[in-house]
């Protein structure tokens, strides 16, 4: 399971920045350097490596509720964006800034909600299978402890 969250995420972090650099772009007019792209991508994967590990923990308990694979990939996409949103709002905590600035400052949430969004329907196969097969890990299990009880 951390494995398919790993590479989601790293997945996303090379997406990122380029979406970030469009997006500086549409707002401001004016092109980032090419070097912006190493800087974005370093300082991103730094700042959303709590990020990382909270979504391989959220990402445990959806794979393993009793929802509809559809719905369980629903609540992922959510708490992914949530996560981000979250990585955001503490960033802002520690940094700080103006009261007036903080909405304005929820838009850099945005290249990388839509990147981890990207990722993860590119990569929905992948999570059908890895919730397929904790399903029939958890059926196993079941069976086995039924037959325990049974003798």
């Amino acid at each position: 399971m951390f494995l398919h969250v790993c590479n989601s995420w790293l997945l996303a972090q090379l997406l990122h920045p380029l979406l970030f650099i469009l997006s500086g772009y549409f707002w401001s007019g004016e092109p980032l350097p090419l070097a912006a792209f190493i800087i974005i991508f370093v300082f991103s994967s730094i700042v959303s490596m709590p990020s990382l590990f909270l979504g391989w923990l959220f990402l445990s308990i959806i794979v393993y509720s009793e929802y509809v694979i559809p719905l369980k990939f629903i609540f992922w996409l959510l708490t992914s964006a949530a996560l981000i949103l979250l990585t955001i709002w503490i960033l802002i905590l520690v940094i700080g800034g103006l009261e007036e600035e903080m909405l304005r400052n929820f838009l850099y949430a945005i290249p990388g909600i839509i990147s981890i969004w990207v990722v993860s329907i590119i990569r929905y196969r992948k999570f059908r299978k890895l919730v397929d097969e904790s399903v029939y890990k958890k059926n196993i299990l079941l069976d086995k402890n039924e037959s325990i009880h049974e003798n």
